[in-house]
């Protein structure tokens, strides 16, 4: 499927309210559809988006409307050493959570489409990832390796999750871990 053809699916059909200052210093609301999931992408060797962005960088993509050949990058290298950014699928989730927020950067560009392999999508922090290989050389890392740190993550996401849920209602959190004994 492509980018033009998955365009619908970013959005929810509720929009999220942003708030920006405008030139008078007065709030001006402006809606926005809340972005859920985006699409992961790889540079492809050679091309000029793979010499523009740092080796490694988690790259997400967003539809440009206007024009189905490109769409709105936004990445994450960790180009300063951050110890919250040291693994690929954090890079990822940090650059979905600028685009998410549509978070003015200077790590976003658009980028042509033919630049790019799409890899996966990143959804309700979760991978979902159709061609390791492409990830994995871009990582320049195994894919086993590759495959093991996308594994790390989700389980480290369901940990979070079933916290969440204990905190939330301990009782029923209790009765559900019984039942799937």
């Amino acid at each position: 499927m492509s980018l033009a053809q998955l365009t619908g699916l970013y959005f929810l059909e509720f929009p999220m309210i942003s708030r920006r200052p405008n030139l008078n210093g007065r709030d001006n609301a402006q809606t926005q559809p809340a972005i859920t999931r985006a699409l992961i992408a790889v540079p492809i060797p050679g091309s000029r988006a793979a010499q523009a962005i740092d080796a490694g960088s988690g790259i997400v993509l967003l539809p440009f409307e206007a024009d189905a050949t490109q769409a709105m990058a936004y990445y994450e290298g960790n180009r300063f050493g951050a110890t919250n950014l040291q693994q690929w699928t954090e890079r990822v989730h940090m650059a979905f959570s600028r685009a998410s927020a549509r978070y003015p950067t200077v790590a976003r560009s658009m980028l042509a489409l033919s630049e790019l392999t799409i890899v996966g999508e990143f959804e309700n922090n979760r991978f979902y990832i159709e061609k390791p290989e492409a990830a994995a050389a871009w990582l320049r890392v195994a894919p086993e390796a590759f495959s093991q740190q996308i594994a790390a993550w989700d389980k480290e996401q369901a940990d979070k999750q079933a916290a969440k849920e204990f905190r939330e209602n301990p009782a029923r959190f209790m009765r559900n871990a019984a039942r799937m004994r």
